[in-house]
């Protein structure tokens, strides 16, 4: 199959273009690349689902690669490379077991704030204030380790995602996933988080918030935050199955922070950098049950924050009551 020449035709145009040369080089290639497009049929598109079923590969994750396939063929067909696009021709049964049986109701969050509170305090610095951005801010892992000090306006109380981190190219400055830039509030929990981050470290306009060296010497990038989490997660009886960094924080903003507060799902599709609003319900999970009266009384609280900030030199002390001691 020409699906080379295909996927670099799609990079200008197609937000995922980046993810979609990974689909095609770790499962697609090995598996159709050695086929001309005319010898591929539905029943091999089947057998290529059931074999990724096999090695533990989610329903979800095998629609999209099916998905990538069938754009792949749309090209090759107007191309006059095929005929025919055998991902249109699935039958129902083969659409049935790839169908993903995710449900958005049943991803994990944390349920209270006092809770993000409490994981905050028992993260390491820097950590913990990388955690803050995700949690208060809604920022994917990425675009958080991307974040510089001249992209946080502490004044206006605003961030503005320009830039993200990307592992595949070396821990380098990369174009959002979304491709456009936005502009987020600063809620008022976040800012004396950062405020006070900022006295401590200097906080020089081209300088990342969150750095890639601890004090000890021990790295801090985007395969940090998922064992340091679950060891905290462990130690405060929070650990439970499916509940990692990315639902700690961004899901956890969306649905804790954001929908519990009244935010409407229109203006949290502009603060994740959704392209479709069907993208952010996925997000907007909210257990009404889990919640009590407490919890809720405290959300216009938390949300609003302090007019000021108590900064000391050893560490800092936040009015809303997330205090820090010394860098660990």
């Amino acid at each position: 199959m020409l699906a080379p020449g295909i996927l670099e035709r799609r990079e200008p145009t197609h937000k995922a273009a980046d993810t979609d040369w990974g689909r095609w080089k770790n499962h697609l290639l090995p598996y159709f690349g050695h086929y001309r497009p005319h010898e591929i049929t539905p029943a091999h598109v089947r057998a290529f689902a059931e074999s990724k079923l096999r090695k533990g590969l989610k329903s979800g994750t095998i629609t999209v690669l099916v998905s990538l396939l069938s754009a792949i063929f749309s090209d090759l067909m107007e191309d006059g490379q095929a005929q025919v696009n055998p991902c249109r021709s699935l039958t129902k049964a083969t659409r049935r077991l790839i169908k993903s049986d995710y449900d958005t109701k049943t991803t994990p969050f944390l349920e209270r704030l006092e809770d993000v509170q409490r994981v905050f305090l028992a993260l390491p610095e820097p950590l913990n204030i990388g955690f803050a951005i995700g949690a208060l801010a809604g920022l994917r892992t990425s675009e958080v380790f991307g974040l510089q000090w001249r992209h946080v306006d502490l004044k206006a109380r605003r961030i503005h995602v320009r830039q993200q981190v990307s592992r595949k190219k070396g821990e380098v400055f990369t174009t959002l996933k979304d491709k456009d830039s936005r502009v987020i509030p600063l809620i008022d929990a976040l800012a004396p988080i950062l405020e006070a981050w900022k006295f401590k470290n200097g906080g020089q306009p081209d300088s990342v918030i969150v750095p890639s060296l601890r004090c000890d010497g021990a790295t801090v990038n985007k395969k940090t935050p998922g064992p340091a989490l679950a060891a905290v997660l462990e130690d405060l009886g929070l650990n439970r199955p499916g509940l990692g960094w990315y639902e700690c924080t961004r899901h956890t903003f969306a649905s804790s922070q954001w929908v519990l507060s009244g935010g409407s799902l229109e203006k949290l599709k502009e603060i994740l950098g959704h392209y479709s609003v069907v993208m952010t319900e996925r997000y907007a999970h909210l257990k009404p049950e889990l919640f009590t009266p407490k919890d809720l009384a405290t959300i216009p609280r938390v949300l609003k924050g302090p007019s000021t900030v108590e900064i000391s030199t050893i560490g800092h002390t936040l009015d809303i009551g997330w205090s820090k001691g010394g860098s660990k």
